[in-house]
């Protein structure tokens, strides 16, 4: 959703969720609380995570849900297809991986690396129910059990 008369550069997009200029944004919905953008990747080539060779050899595609920072405290789902690539490498022990988008997506995740920052920051200064409360004012609503979780995977201090 570009604004012609702005540019490219100035697209609301472009200022509010940075992560998708390596994407192609097909549609951005009001869906009631929530603001759903519709976007797929389009680098012409991914590098493996494994051994780090780049491919432009597709195996097949498929759609993930990322959860990424609220917009004017809505919180914002985005809906990205991704590609899956083969390893042209011959003594890779990964076959087929699946490409990211940096900023954005990381392997398995469901939440933004800027989402999940804001998170492990509310949970390391407030915890359980009161970060619970917290993230649900800045439009990330999680639950208790979910702030305890991050916090218990964080390494542990010197």
């Amino acid at each position: 959703m570009l604004h012609a008369p702005a540019g490219e550069d100035a697209c609301c997009l472009r200022l509010f969720c940075p992560a998708l200029r390596e994407a192609d944004v097909l549609e951005v919905e009001d869906v009631g609380d929530t603001v759903l953008i519709a976007a797929r990747t389009v680098a012409a080539k991914a590098s493996c995570p494994e051994c780090g060779l780049p491919s432009a050899r597709v195996h097949s595609r498929y759609r993930r849900t990322v959860w990424d920072l609220a917009t004017c405290g809505r919180p914002v789902k985005v809906e990205l297809e991704v590609r899956r690539f083969f390893c042209g490498e011959p003594s890779c022990d990964r076959e087929i991986f699946a490409e990211q988008v940096d900023g954005l997506t990381q392997r398995h995740a469901r939440r933004s690396n800027a989402l999940r920052a804001l998170l492990t920051s509310i949970a390391i200064a407030l915890a359980g129910r009161a970060g619970a409360r917290m993230a649900g004012l800045v439009g990330a609503p999680v639950s208790r059990s979910t702030l305890l979780r991050i916090l218990r995977a964080l390494p542990d201090p010197r």
